[in-house]
């Protein structure tokens, strides 16, 4: 099977465990909405942004080094792999101990029994994560994928039997934990037959990836503090329970783009390592990459945005409608913000890390102004906030990380958004008019759907007929 072969594969069976995933996690949010209370989402937010954050130190960028070269030894991977084990066990430390004064900063006290629980999928996490990485740098996306398949859907039914059970917030942690376990010990007994680690360990013969893991855990922890500064400034100005409820339409939106991004870029990362000395390939695969996740990404978020009413009543409840606004604004953001997510996949490929890193430094910065701008007119604020910057954003990435890494124009690069985004715009026009002539919730959201997927079928057929080829191809061979 040629490299083409296995990427097609790669993308099947990614999109399959990330139907599933965002389709079993709409479904768990909708039931444990009406079990929990806003608090609970409140508190788990805060845990999920400090144990995402604590597990970047855990890697040391080391697993995305390890894609990234071609000529890993045996020894050098054993090496690498008890630095991992490790390093999960300190981190694992520093969070139990910074339990107690985050809860104070954020007058919860029983965040830290939270915090210390979650924690343990530092510990778990770290025997199978080199595994993963190998199955992932050789293409057995059928094998990642059922095991994430497995293990999420264990952690779901447990979540929901716990939160029917009364365990409250802890009915989050506990599942957390289990599908951390899960995963680990499915990823250990097939990583096995790629690679075992031995008992060696010398620092000096991987130095490099020292190196570049630094950069690399760098950039991914400024960036992933860029993406959740929000979630921890609205748990400390509003509480807890404001936060549940952004949490709660933060999570829906990011649904979308957890199915459609990870199926393009998890594939597109070693494919793109793979060609890093072409440029006009690389550049080719990355522009192919910005379309097919706009052409997917963009008509779904502005069905959510129009239809943010009748997705709330249907999942959450009446409860729940505070969040309309919320969610309408957010859809626009994450819209914006998937197009920005493959820029990722071209660092590493390029083994630019340095220059992703000095980008999220710049965004560190810029973050908190907009925030505290927006934090003034409230939790909506912050979300007009994230918009309004994204927004901004979109030319200097091109120009500063886009153009230097494979060479793509500015008409090059943003003519793969333009299409989808009049597709978008047009279908939601399309389903709101069909959608104010029907009565009921659940017919207006059917007509209103109907119409806008008719509309952009229409407009891609005429003006983005490559992508339909593509995912028409994609699905033939599926």
């Amino acid at each position: 099977m040629n490299l083409r072969q296995r990427a097609l594969s790669g993308v099947r069976w990614t999109a399959a465990e990330n139907l599933f995933n965002v389709v079993s996690g709409i479904v768990f949010i909708a039931v444990l909405a009406r079990l929990l209370q806003p608090q609970a989402f409140g508190l788990m937010a805060i845990a999920a942004v400090v144990l995402g954050f604590s597990q970047f130190f855990a890697d040391m960028g080391i697993s995305n080094g390890i894609i990234h070269r071609q000529d890993v030894s045996e020894s050098q991977l054993s090496t690498l792999y008890w630095v991992n084990v490790a390093a999960g066990l300190v981190v694992f430390g520093v969070v139990v101990a910074l339990a107690g004064p985050l809860a104070t900063f954020y007058r919860e006290p029983e965040l830290a029994s939270v915090i210390m629980v979650a924690a343990l999928t530092l510990l778990v996490q770290p025997f199978g994560q080199q595994f993963g990485v190998l199955l992932q740098k050789e293409l057995h996306f059928n094998l990642l994928a059922r095991i994430g398949m497995a293990s999420r859907f264990c952690g779901l039914v447990a979540a929901v039997l716990l939160a029917w059970s009364g365990a409250g917030v802890y009915s989050l942690v506990y599942s957390a934990v289990l599908t951390a376990a899960l995963e680990t010990a499915l990823t250990v007994v097939f990583g096995r037959r790629i690679h075992r680690p031995r008992l060696h360990f010398r620092p000096a013969e991987v130095r490099h990836f020292f190196s570049f893991g630094a950069w690399q855990m760098g950039e991914a922890v400024i960036n992933f503090f860029n993406a959740n500064l929000d979630s921890l400034l609205i748990g400390r100005l509003a509480g807890t329970e404001a936060l549940g409820l952004y949490s709660v339409a933060r999570q829906l939106v990011m649904r979308p783009a957890e199915i459609v991004n990870p199926i393009v870029t998890r594939v597109s990362t070693p494919v793109m390592a793979k060609v890093q000395d072409d440029l006009a390939r690389l550049r080719a695969i990355y522009l192919q990459t910005i379309n097919h996740l706009s052409s997917l990404n963009f008509p779904i978020y502005a069905a959510i945005a129009v239809f943010a009413r009748e997705i709330t009543l249907l999942l959450f409840g009446e409860k729940w409608l505070a969040a309309v606004p919320l969610i309408q604004i957010l859809a626009a953001y994450a819209a914006v913000r998937s197009t920005a997510n493959p820029v990722g996949s071209l660092l590493l490929a390029r083994g630019r890390v340095r220059r992703g890193f000095w980008w999220n430094v710049g965004l560190l910065v810029l973050l908190p102004a907009f925030i505290a701008v927006g934090a003034t007119w409230g939790v909506a604020g912050v979300a007009w906030s994230l918009l309004a910057m994204q927004c901004l954003l979109l030319v200097p990435g091109w120009l500063l990380l886009v153009r230097p890494l494979c060479g793509a124009g500015f008409r090059q690069y943003h003519a793969q958004l333009i299409v989808p985004a009049l597709a978008a715009a047009a279908a939601a026009l399309a389903g709101f008019l069909a959608a104010s002539a029907v009565p009921g919730t659940i017919p207006r959201l059917a007509a209103g759907l109907a119409a806008g997927a008719a509309v952009t079928l229409v407009v891609y057929r005429a003006w983005n007929r490559e992508f339909l080829e593509a995912l028409a191809a994609m699905v033939r061979r599926g």
